[in-house]
């Protein structure tokens, strides 16, 4: 099926049920902590990936962007476009944080609607090719192909 990694695993549920459904998965997180799954992991900052993770068939990202300080997006985005051979799947909220809001703590450190994400995503490197509103308001889930080098 091929290989994914999941940037911003957190727990890593989500790389253990991709590898349950044939994928091999890969965890990426900064905070090895959180980690509840027993998973194929690499403790690593986003906007300074190691230089031998990847590639991968695809990378999962969801609910992360968003917690990126703004001046690392660009960054984060190349990196992980750079080891993506066929596909993105990303899950942006640029909404009010709730769980930042019970703690008095602002989680969701870069709050951009939807156009200015599509502006991040072509500057790095990625074609955007699906396109949908997310579960709840604010939130959108991504599809993106990195170009190919030439």
């Amino acid at each position: 099926m091929g290989s994914v990694i999941d940037y911003g695993c957190g727990m890593g549920r989500a790389a253990a049920d991709l590898a349950r459904a044939g994928f091999f998965s890969v965890g990426v997180d900064i905070a090895a902590n959180a980690l509840e799954e027993r998973i194929p992991f690499v403790e690593a900052c986003l906007w300074d990936l190691p230089e031998t993770l990847g590639p991968s068939t695809f990378a999962f990202c969801a609910d992360v962007m968003e917690h990126i300080p703004e001046p690392y997006i660009c960054n984060v985005l190349q990196l992980i476009r750079m080891r993506t051979l066929a596909l993105g799947c990303f899950a942006i909220s640029w909404g009010d944080d709730d769980c930042g809001r019970l703690i008095g703590q602002e989680l969701h450190l870069t709050k951009r609607p939807y156009e200015w994400w599509v502006e991040q995503f072509a500057a790095t490197g990625w074609e955007i090719t699906y396109h949908e509103p997310g579960d709840r308001p604010h939130k959108e889930v991504i599809l993106a192909h990195p170009y190919k080098e030439t």
